[in-house]
């Protein structure tokens, strides 16, 4: 196999080549891990061409041969080792934490990054203006940055900022702002469609002040002077649109229309209200 250079720049192209002394001629597998990228048969060379590298392709290939003298089958294997030359980004294959992390007082605290980069980054954690110390670990372009602490005090909130640079690029610089639970941020973009009996709510989620928040929306007849209640709603995620129907009000009426929001800290309840009237009945 040979490859003249085994690095590239991101974005950049490479050619493995792969020379095969065989007879009969060979079938040529070129492998990324398990993942076959490319066969050739009968053949005494192959070729595989990366048009236009990203980060996630740094990483082995092989070159695998076989052929099949006197019924039995003869393999021989080759790799290479390559580098795509990249500046320093999340990874994106893992699940992405929120810069803003409601915590109990004396509770621990985990702030995890996973990052991609070769070759492999400085890192550095600020709080409060002064360099702490963190737990890292380097593998050939993922990486991972956590800061622990087994009970957090009151001293302990505040902002926390990641600053993780190689040669190649802009630094990474990503702050999360570790603060004591509160309550839910209310409810936003209340709107309402109307129908006889029918009535949709949406409505956009907003922080959870930490912790885990459901919804429940109201409405309130006020000629009657009386509520529905809709079933509690789960939190599709803070700035995600939800959606809640009733098939239980009355036609030709005036509805006020509220979304709560609770977590362990309390309930709050929308600033915004919406007013619908319900349809006549034919």
């Amino acid at each position: 196999m040979l490859h003249v250079n085994n690095e590239t720049s991101e974005n950049g192209s490479a050619t493995f080549h792969c020379v095969v002394e065989s007879r009969p001629a060979s079938t040529i597998t070129w492998k990324n891990s398990s993942h076959v990228l490319n066969t050739s048969s009968n053949a005494n060379d192959s070729y595989y061409t990366i048009q236009k590298a990203n980060c996630l392709q740094t990483g082995t290939y092989q070159c695998k041969a076989e052929n099949t003298i006197d019924s039995k089958v003869q393999t021989v294997e080759a790799e290479i080792k390559f580098f795509v030359l990249c500046s320093v980004r999340r990874d994106q294959r893992k699940p992405y934490m929120l810069g803003g992390i409601g915590i109990k007082d004396e509770d621990p605290l985990n702030i995890t990054e996973y990052l991609v980069a070769y070759p492999k980054p400085t890192i550095e954690w600020t709080f409060k203006n002064e360099s702490i110390k963190s737990n890292d670990s380097f593998g050939t372009f993922s990486h991972y940055t956590s800061i622990l602490k087994w009970q957090i005090g009151i001293n302990d909130f505040g902002v926390y900022t990641l600053n993780a640079s190689n040669k190649f690029g802009e630094p990474y610089v990503r702050t999360y702002d570790v603060f004591s639970q509160r309550k839910p941020t209310p409810p936003t973009n209340i709107t309402a469609e109307c129908d006889v009996i029918k009535m949709k709510v949406f409505w956009r989620s907003e922080s959870n002040g930490g912790d885990t928040q459901r919804f429940k929306v109201s409405w309130w007849n006020q000629a009657k002077n009386s509520t529905i209640y809709s079933r509690e709603i789960e939190d599709l995620g803070e700035g995600k649109y939800h959606c809640e129907t009733t098939e239980s009000l009355m036609s030709n009426t005036l509805y006020v229309v509220f979304v709560e929001a609770t977590n362990s800290q309390g309930t709050v309840i929308s600033n915004e209200r919406m007013n619908c009237t319900t349809k006549r009945s034919k």
